[in-house]
């Protein structure tokens, strides 16, 4: 997580590439591994779409 002035930025770590328009940015990290950011503007882009993506992240450290 990256906090700027107006945004932030969420860095998601997941087993695939997401293709949605909300994803500024994809690194891929190895074979398996895909770093996703995603800006964060207003309280409202925190809504189910981005809790199942840091819930499959979470799932991928455990």
């Amino acid at each position: 997580m990256y906090i700027r002035k107006k945004t932030i930025n969420l860095e998601v770590h997941l087993n695939y590439q997401l293709t949605n328009p909300r994803v500024q940015k994809v690194e891929q990290a190895s074979a398996s591994r895909f770093h996703h950011t995603i800006k964060l503007t207003s309280p409202a882009d925190v809504d189910d779409e981005l809790m199942q993506w840091l819930r499959e992240a979470y799932d991928l450290k455990k």
